[in-house]
């Protein structure tokens, strides 16, 4: 009979220990974290950007008060400087296609406020261009009062619809299988 125990203890213990062990072992031997894709970093950086997804679409929008006086479509000088800013850490990331949309209240005439808005888009692709943007990766348009945000009967809505919109479409990421070397 002490035969069959010792024949039973070992077997009990090695069914008992032996799993134990190698989980142990396999746990101590775990692969490192996955490298974050460029993706993953074009996403992060349009974040900490102020970005804000949008669809399929990453929207930051300038306000015009910050941006532009009423009825002008001159930058103001803070703007130039922070897309000065922008643009080197859009292209940091290699975002390089860019839509630019300008946006108006409804008061005025509807041909006066599609120039406007457009010339308003138009100045933002400037900075951009002159900051190492390719101009045939730009896109702007002047949309005028046709998307507003707020309805356009109050001093604050029309504020609020006064705008300009830097858009990063979705299209332009890295893929998503896209290495971060």
């Amino acid at each position: 009979m002490s035969c069959r125990r010792e024949v039973f203890s070992w077997r009990f213990l090695s069914c008992l220990v032996l799993p134990v062990f190698i989980c142990l072992i396999s746990a101590c031997h775990t692969a490192p974290p996955a490298k974050p894709t460029l993706r993953d970093i074009q996403i992060s950086e349009l974040r900490s950007l102020g970005f804000v997804e949008n669809g399929d679409d990453w929207l930051l929008t300038i306000a015009e008060p910050i941006s532009f006086d009423l009825n002008q479509a001159e930058l103001k000088p803070q703007l130039r400087k922070d897309l000065v800013v922008l643009a080197s850490r859009l292209l940091s990331v290699d975002v390089h296609d860019l839509r630019i949309e300008g946006h108006t209240d409804n008061v005025g005439p509807r041909d006066y406020n599609e120039k406007l808005s457009l010339a308003r888009a138009k100045a933002v692709a400037s900075v951009f261009i002159d900051n190492g943007f390719e101009k045939d990766k730009i896109v702007c348009r002047g949309l005028a009062w046709d998307f507003p945000l707020l309805p356009n009967t109050t001093l604050a809505g029309r504020a609020e619809n006064r705008r300009v919109n830097v858009i990063v479409a979705g299209s332009s990421f890295a893929p998503l299988d896209a290495n971060a070397d």
